[in-house]
């Protein structure tokens, strides 16, 4: 995969906000851009293909939640997991992920 993303006009921007390191990814590949922002142009509406959801293995969808809860989310130390998502269809999928996997999950917030 990372591979891949070397194939396309991607590049980085590297700055220190709010307190903490932040990269951003800028897309310079029209048609890359226009796949992703299938899948939401702004925080609200950010969403997970559901043909993704449905074809990814158990230890695929390890990975993910994974990435995800080390980007968005916080790990406690007693082991619970949290990820934390402004956008109401991320959250969502997210959940039917897990389900899928056979793993209890819980939604707070509106």
């Amino acid at each position: 995969m990372v591979e891949k993303i070397k194939d396309y006009k991607i590049s980085t921007s590297r700055h220190f906000r709010k307190g903490r390191n932040e990269l951003t990814y800028i897309i310079k590949d029209r048609k890359l851009a226009e796949e992703f922002s299938k899948y939401g142009t702004n925080c609200y509406e950010k969403r997970m293909p559901f043909r993704l959801i449905m074809a990814l293995s158990k230890r695929q969808s390890e990975i993910l939640v994974s990435a995800m809860i080390a980007g968005d989310g916080h790990r406690h130390p007693k082991g619970h997991k949290f990820y934390f998502t402004t956008s109401k269809q991320l959250a969502d999928d997210l959940m039917t992920l897990l389900l899928k996997n056979g793993v209890a999950c819980q939604l707070y917030g509106p």
